[in-house]
C-alpha cells in the first residue's frame, strides 16, 4: 500500500514539475524492474510406464509365475464347482423321495457348499492379488528408480506417464520421450 501511494505522489510530482519545465521526467525504477527476467522453459521427460514396465525383463517370468499360480487356483475351484453341481443334481432327483428333514438337510448342505464355492474365489482373488504384488514389486523399485535417475541426470522437473491417454498432446519441443534412456538405465540397476 505504501509503495502504491509512494509511487502516486512522485507521478503528481513528476507531472506538476514537468507542467513547469517542459523538461521529460524520468522515474526511478524499482529495484525488482531492473533485474533481468530470465524464462527458463520446463523441462520434462514422458514415457509409457506400462509399456516399458511390461518390456523389462523380469515381467515375463512373473507373469510365467503368475499364470502357474493361478493355474493351481482354478483348478481347485473347477473340482468345488463339480462337487457343488453333483450335490444339486443328487438334490433335484432325490427330492421327491426325500423326507422333510433330509430334504432340508441336504438343502443348506447346498447353501454351505455354495457359499465356501463363493468364498473361495474371493480368497484365490485376494491371493492372486497380493501374489501379483509380490512378484512385480521388484520390477516397479527397479523401474521408478530408473525414472528418479534419467529425471535426475537430464535436470527434469517432471516424466510425465503418457499411459491410459492420460495426457493426447505433449508438445515435444520443450518435453523428451525418455523411454530408450529408461530402458537402459534399468540394465544398469542391479535387484
Amino acid at each position: 500500500m505504501k509503495k502504491a501511494l509512494f509511487a502516486m505522489l512522485l507521478l503528481a510530482a513528476a507531472s506538476y514539475v514537468n507542467a513547469q519545465t517542459n523538461e521529460p521526467v524520468t522515474l526511478p525504477m524499482p529495484v525488482e524492474a531492473q533485474r533481468p527476467v530470465v524464462v527458463q522453459q520446463p523441462r520434462f521427460g514422458y514415457l509409457d510406464y506400462r509399456a516399458v514396465f511390461e518390456s523389462m525383463p523380469g515381467y515375463a517370468e512373473a507373469q510365467k509365475s503368475l499364470a502357474e499360480i493361478k493355474a493351481k487356483y482354478d483348478t481347485e475351484t473347477a473340482h468345488n464347482e463339480e462337487t457343488f453341481k453333483r450335490m444339486y443334481l443328487e438334490f433335484l432327483q432325490g427330492q421327491k423321495d426325500f423326507p422333510q428333514t433330509i430334504m432340508l438337510k441336504r438343502q443348506k448342505e447346498l447353501q454351505e457348499a455354495m457359499e465356501n464355492g463363493v468364498k473361495f474365489r474371493n480368497q484365490v482373488a485376494d491371493l492372486l492379488n497380493k501374489a501379483q504384488q509380490e512378484l512385480e514389486k521388484p520390477l516397479i523399485t527397479k523401474l521408478d528408480s530408473a525414472i528418479s535417475l534419467v529425471g535426475m541426470e537430464r535436470g527434469y522437473d517432471v516424466i510425465i506417464n503418457t499411459g491410459e491417454r492420460g495426457f493426447p498432446f505433449i508438445n515435444k519441443t520443450t518435453g523428451e520421450d525418455v523411454t530408450l534412456l529408461v530402458k537402459e538405465k534399468i540394465a544398469t540397476i542391479k535387484p
